[in-house]
């Protein structure tokens, strides 16, 4: 069983996502967070 905040990924996404929403469906972003994403896929190696 998956345990997750539901509150805080809803103030993150702007509504309710699960863990699986998020990690495998990839269906929820948060456009804010670009430059975050940006910053660790540089040092990660990624694109």
């Amino acid at each position: 069983m998956a345990i997750f905040c539901e509150g805080l990924n809803k103030a993150y996404y702007g509504h309710t996502a699960s863990p699986t929403d998020i990690l495998v469906r990839k269906d929820v972003n948060n456009p804010q967070a670009k430059g975050l994403l940006g910053t660790v896929a540089k040092y990660a190696g990624g694109k």
